[in-house]
């Protein structure tokens, strides 16, 4: 919505209020309460965002509305760092879906589980929950209700490190999406930075200009919120050994620890903020700096409440470790983060670390430390590792997929042929060729 439709939803609304409140109609007053908070949400008044919903919640409002509540005031204390008031609002939201068994409640709440709640003390076991209780209860008959359900399923299959099944939701999504003519925004965010996270772990060639200039230009959103996506974005372009694309991105996440004094704000800031500074000193080969950023970043990993999103700072700690010859001290931070990991069904976080990760598993192998599951990370990652195929005179790379369209270009076929020939949809198919025709330079 624009500014002023939300304006004068709000005045309408307000009245709205007024009349519910002076016929004594309750269900009428808890739901303009409810998007009243709603609305305060969106605009990042989140102090009135969570009067608003307190109000709200003491009315007989549908199931359904009062999943949203809940699930919106969690996002707001999940940002304030009050972690076991966000848990307690995702239990009561979940009661109300159980109670209610309404299809549309358990809808609310898959379309309202954000990334930052998968990061909390069991939240991947809930959302793996969530998605098979969506699957086996509802009829997705809509499109945006396949949709969500495939996000959410590609960040499950991020976070358990099963790359490709989370690259396929990725694309079922797409499919889903078509039907709208393009991804909404917020679904179009977490999806492109899943999938950006895990072509750059792979260590694909990827285009981030486009991304990088886009969140850079938002201006009506707080710095704080938006910081997961400046550092998802910086951490893809230092993979990608692209520091100058990625610096503006390091200043937005620098300029917050003083506006935060890095222990306010989103509750995974100081993390990023001080894993950054450690890459940053990596990719400029000062080790010194870089273990002792690396080593805060560890800390606070340890002792947060929620994992880190996008990574794993004590996998660089280990290879921070090894690059300065300390094998001993590489092994243990390796085997901590194996064992984090594992214990939060999370080893996506490792893998995420890409080329970084493989050199310190691959000396847990060669020293017997916890052998078989570092095996097992490794096959995955040089499953993942592409190759690549060079255009000659223009520094782009052909990625092994695009390898397969365009041989399949070369023999005649069509954007739907290609389609279904890879198993792909036809949106994925065409945004394919359309890379290969701009890696080729042909018109």
């Amino acid at each position: 919505l624009y500014e002023q439709d939300i304006d004068r939803a709000r005045v309408r609304l307000e009245a709205a209020l007024a009349g519910f409140r002076a016929r004594g109609d309750r269900t009428g007053a808890g739901l303009a309460l409810a998007s009243l908070a709603s609305i305060a949400f969106y605009q990042a008044d989140f102090s009135g965002a969570l009067a608003l919903t307190g109000q709200a919640l003491t009315y007989p409002v549908p199931s359904a509305v009062r999943v949203k509540l809940l699930v919106e005031r969690a996002r707001v204390l999940l940002f304030q760092g009050q972690v076991e008031a966000v848990r307690s609002d995702l239990n009561a939201a979940w009661t109300t879906v159980r109670a209610a068994k309404d299809d549309e409640a358990l809808l609310t709440l898959l379309a309202g589980y954000i990334p930052g709640f998968i990061g909390l003390p069991g939240g991947l076991d809930q959302l793996e929950k969530l998605c098979h209780e969506v699957e086996s209860r509802v009829h997705l008959r809509h499109d945006h209700f396949r949709l969500t359900l495939e996000r959410e399923r590609a960040l499950l299959y991020l976070y358990r490190g099963q790359f490709d099944d989370a690259l396929a939701a990725l694309d079922r999504a797409h499919a889903s999406a078509e039907a709208f003519g393009s991804l909404p925004p917020w679904d179009y965010g977490i999806i492109s930075l899943a999938e950006i996270t895990i072509r750059a772990a792979r260590g694909e060639p990827l285009d981030l200009a486009d991304e990088v200039e886009t969140i850079l230009a938002v201006d009506n959103i707080q710095p704080a919120a938006l910081m997961g996506i400046y550092y998802a974005l910086w951490h893809a372009c230092w993979l990608q050994q692209r520091l100058v694309l990625g610096r503006p991105l390091y200043g937005r996440l620098q300029s917050l620890r003083e506006v935060t004094g890095a222990t306010r704000g989103n509750i995974n800031l100081p993390i990023y903020i001080v894993s950054a500074e450690g890459q940053l000193a990596l990719a400029e080969e000062h080790l010194s700096a870089a273990l002792q950023a690396l080593e805060e970043a560890s800390r606070l990993e340890t002792e947060a409440a929620h994992f880190n999103l996008f990574g794993s700072a004590r996998t660089l700690l280990a290879y921070t470790y090894l690059q300065l010859g300390r094998k001993a001290e590489a092994l243990a931070a390796i085997s901590t983060a194996l064992a984090e990991c594992r214990e939060q069904g999370a080893p996506g976080r490792i893998l995420m670390e890409g080329r970084f990760a493989a050199a310190v598993l691959e000396l847990a192998v060669a020293q017997g430390l916890r052998t078989e599951e570092a095996s097992d990370m490794l096959r995955r990652l040089r499953a993942d590792a592409p190759r690549q195929l060079s255009v000659p005179g223009t520094g782009e790379h052909l990625t092994p997929r695009e390898i397969e369209v365009l041989g399949l270009l070369l023999a005649g076929a069509t954007n739907q042929q290609i389609a279904d020939e890879l198993v792909i949809t036809i949106h994925t198919a065409k945004r394919h060729v359309s890379n290969i025709l701009a890696k080729l330079n042909v018109a």
